[in-house]
């Protein structure tokens, strides 16, 4: 889905916006947008290039955020659409009433404080009091 065009020409900002190849690409960017950044831009950047073997070509951090701002936040819901939908296809998830039904249980219990249920089980702390 990165790759496809159509999804280029459509979440671009203006209409001459990446109509030219340079040095960080729509994909590049969607991707780096994606991981999400833990270190500095530029740091993330390097990384992401070293992970490339791109060493020669990283782009700077200004570069990043102008390429970044060329691009319509939109393309982020579409792509996770799609990512849920081939979840439910690929996976015959099954539904009741049109809903995926999720149960959880919580319930706790107390157990005696004894030596041997101590030794078989891990004991719970609270540090709340």
């Amino acid at each position: 889905m990165i790759r496809d065009k159509d999804i280029k020409s459509r979440y671009r900002k203006t209409e001459k916006d990446w109509k030219r190849e340079r040095k960080l690409s729509f994909e590049q960017v969607l991707i780096l947008i994606l991981k999400g950044h833990k270190y500095p831009i530029q740091n993330s950047l390097n990384k992401f290039f070293e992970q490339m073997n791109d060493l020669k070509i990283v782009p700077t951090a200004s570069a990043y955020c102008q390429a970044r701002d060329k691009i319509k936040s939109k393309v982020f819901k579409e792509m996770s659409n799609k990512v849920v939908e081939d979840f439910y296809r690929l996976y015959d998830i099954k539904k009741w009433k049109s809903r995926r039904l999720i149960g959880i249980d919580g319930s706790k219990i107390n157990f005696p404080n004894t030596a041997d249920l101590r030794n078989r089980y891990k004991v719970m702390n609270s540090n709340f009091g």
